[in-house]
C-alpha cells in the first residue's frame, strides 16, 4: 500500500510522512509531534 500511495502522487495521493513534512514546513505542527506519528523517523532529523 505504501508504494501505491507513492506511485499515485501525481494524482494527489501522499503518504502520512509526506503530509507531516508539509505540516512542519507550514509551521502547523512541530517536528516533535510529527515524530510521534511518522513511519520512518530517520527522515525527520
Amino acid at each position: 500500500m505504501f508504494s501505491a500511495i507513492q506511485t499515485g502522487s501525481k494524482q494527489g495521493m501522499q503518504t502520512m510522512d509526506q503530509c507531516l513534512k508539509a505540516l512542519i514546513i507550514d509551521h502547523i505542527i512541530s517536528v516533535h509531534h510529527a515524530r510521534e506519528k511518522v513511519r520512518q523517523a530517520d527522515d525527520f532529523n
